[in-house]
């Protein structure tokens, strides 16, 4: 054994020792202290992986057999395996004694082992997703942050950007032309509410969002300061972290660091904003109201919606190219509110605009 190698295994054998006697001394003070069934994960039978190999960083391994030699990955320690050998096991940071420093957290690697895992963020060696760049905001932290001129945190960042009126949708800013008026400019599963398609709470909220008893939509909560493990505080709110590249589960998009819903709404016509009320990219029979198509209608005729399938209802609407005969539904294309009318056609008190109509 080489010379290097030797002092290594005698200092690993070393620290082991010291580490060992420090836990029994901590045991004995902390008598009926609830912790973990075990404090490594090979002694842990809920533990899946207890014997991973030494862990290559680019330096010669010259005894593999006895040694930890060139060290462990994050989420393991060099334990004495016998006579002269050593090994790479897993241990768990759950136990108090074997908690993460201060800039680290404990965290599943999805393998069984707990391990210290930074919590500063640094998309310079992963890159980011279409759309985002690795940047430092100042905090120290690289993060991939969008680069469409028009990102937002909070609607406060829009009125600059977009005009007055603007909201912060899926963190880009969208003036008041381009909100949503009606669910059928929302994905499957939300309503327009205010002009953002919010979620409606069939099963659960996102992290950050709560069901609304009242309306059964999920709102964004507000006010937190500090989050848990996994989770980044954005605009008030803990939300999902979002992967070092920038990525988030389908749904939500990522803004400062974070998962946010993605609230944007879905546009079929109209992308510029001037075509409202003409045929544009519609169907022959159909024309484009609120960036949608929608099959026109003749009062007159009780059946000219009747094969139009779930919208076989003839509905008199205004938009800002005047009045139109459409196919909608009774719970869509209301004339109540709509927040892209100039002005705005508002609820007043507490209701809320939901898909044209105040509730």
């Amino acid at each position: 054994m080489s010379p290097r190698t030797s002092s290594l295994v005698l200092g690993h054998a070393s620290q082991l020792l010291v580490g060992a006697t420090a836990l029994l001394g901590l045991a004995a003070g902390l008598a009926g202290c609830p912790i973990y069934s075990a404090d490594s994960c090979s002694q842990d039978p809920s533990c899946a992986q207890t014997t991973p190999p030494d862990y290559d960083s680019g330096v010669p391994d010259t005894d593999a057999a006895t040694s930890c030699d060139p060290g462990c990955a994050d989420g393991y320690t060099c334990n004495s395996v016998g006579t002269g050998a050593y090994q790479c096991v897993a241990y768990d940071c759950r136990a108090t004694e074997l908690g993460c420093a201060s800039g680290k957290a404990c965290t599943d690697n999805g393998k069984g082992a707990f391990y210290c895992a930074s919590t500063v963020s640094d998309c310079r060696a992963t890159g980011c997703v279409s759309g985002y760049a690795c940047k430092d905001p100042g905090t120290g932290a690289y993060l991939c942050s969008s680069t469409d001129p028009n990102a937002c945190v909070a609607d406060a960042d829009c009125a600059t950007k977009t005009g007055a009126g603007s909201l912060c949708l899926g963190g880009i800013c969208k003036a008041p032309k381009d909100l949503c008026s009606d669910s059928t400019q929302c994905k499957d599963g939300t309503s327009c509410v205010d002009g953002r398609c919010t979620t409606k709470c069939a099963t659960s909220c996102a992290a950050g969002y709560t069901c609304d008893s009242t309306t059964s939509l999920c709102t964004a909560g507000g006010g937190q300061t500090s989050c848990a493990t996994g989770q980044t505080l954005v605009n008030g709110r803990c939300v999902k972290t979002a992967a070092t590249d920038g990525s988030c589960s389908t749904g939500t998009v990522s803004v400062s660091g974070g998962c946010v819903v993605d609230d944007r709404p879905t546009f079929f016509c109209d992308q510029s904003g001037t075509a409202d009320g003409a045929q544009d990219k519609c169907s022959l029979g159909s024309i484009c109201l609120h960036h949608n198509c929608y099959v026109s209608c003749d009062p007159a005729v009780a059946t000219s919606c009747a094969t139009v399938d779930k919208f076989n209802v003839c509905k008199a609407v205004t938009t800002s190219s005047g009045a139109h005969n459409v196919c909608g539904s009774s719970t869509n294309l209301g004339s109540q509110c709509d927040p892209t009318a100039t002005p705005p056609k508002t609820c007043t008190g507490a209701l809320l605009c939901i898909d044209g109509f105040c509730k």
